[in-house]
């Protein structure tokens, strides 16, 4: 599987943190999906923690895509779940779904790290081999 693109970020916890508190549900709902929202609130001790967790996923996805915030993309476009072992999964829908599907991208690798002050994040886009390989 080529790999079409890899994306890091980092995050500062506070800077989350700083818009929950300013903006409340409104920055909530717009970022995260009520799955994301309900996976980070179930360790309240790390809770800002897993926001700027997957903040910086969503961040890191984007620069494989090389979009940026254009173009009728949005925040819940790109959805960070987990799955039972406790590893990230992308799924992506809307405008991200379009451009990875235009980009040949069928599978993603995504680690997520976080401290309390920090968060951070890698995303890796694979295409498929071609059938005909």
């Amino acid at each position: 599987m080529p790999i079409l693109g890899h994306g890091i970020d980092i995050v500062e916890t506070s800077r989350v943190r700083k818009m929950v508190d300013d903006h409340g549900q409104h920055f909530l709902d717009r970022v995260f999906t009520p799955l994301e929202q309900q996976y980070c609130a179930r360790n309240h001790k790390r809770y800002y923690e897993h926001l700027a967790g997957r903040f910086a996923a969503k961040e890191a996805v984007l620069k494989v895509l090389g979009t940026g915030w254009r173009g009728g993309i949005a925040w819940t476009d790109i959805e960070v779940r987990s799955q039972p072992s406790g590893q990230p999964v992308v799924f992506l829908s809307g405008e991200c779904l379009r451009i990875a599907t235009e980009l040949g991208i069928s599978r993603w690798h995504l680690s997520i790290s976080h401290i309390e002050t920090h968060a951070t994040a890698s995303a890796i886009g694979l295409r498929a081999p071609d059938a005909t390989s």
